[in-house]
């Protein structure tokens, strides 16, 4: 049975708690074609529709007999607002608590400052034994970590005294 057929307005969201759905895009001549890895248990679908108001991508069709929870627009909005609401608060409590030298980036910088390296913050992910910086290389970034310490690349430290030296926070 067809769940989302390409094309439709998408106003749900999906997750699989057990059964087989298929992909389903179908080409200009009409025909349809099974695309990617079929939605098993732990799945979901339906979110891109949800998220940018555009038309169903692909049609999913159940390939056995399915459980499926959904969550509508307004629900699906609500939470994924408020998990990014969520990380953004993470984000800017962390970039606060950033220490150089003595100073901590809260007490040096303006809120405006904070916001703007918030929203320029992006997230990357390294296994144990990593090198995520060499010492000797060209700094072009600052890493700090929810559950590691924060490390600053060693060019940036010879710029810290333009950044940490006479300026009080404003607010």
């Amino acid at each position: 049975s067809v769940v989302i057929r390409q094309g439709d307005d998408g106003d749900l969201f999906y997750i699989v708690e057990e059964g087989k759905l298929d992909v389903m895009v179908s080409t200009e001549g009409g025909h349809s074609q099974v695309v990617g890895v079929p939605y098993v248990s732990g799945s979901s679908f339906g979110e891109l529709a949800l998220m940018y108001g555009s038309p169903r991508a692909a049609s999913i069709i159940a390939k056995t007999d399915c459980r499926l929870w959904f969550l509508d627009r307004t629900a699906f909005k609500g939470i994924t607002g408020s998990y990014k609401q969520r990380r953004d608060e993470i984000i800017l409590d962390t970039i606060r608590k950033v220490k150089i030298g003595d100073k901590v980036l809260g007490d040096v910088l303006r809120s405006s400052e904070i916001d703007a390296m918030a929203l320029a913050t992006q997230s990357d992910s390294f296994g144990k034994g990593d090198v995520i910086c060499r010492q000797g290389e060209k700094g072009e970034c600052i890493f700090w970590g929810a559950r590691w310490p924060a490390v600053v690349s060693l060019s940036l430290l010879r710029d810290r005294r333009r950044l940490l030296h006479g300026r009080e926070r404003h607010r």
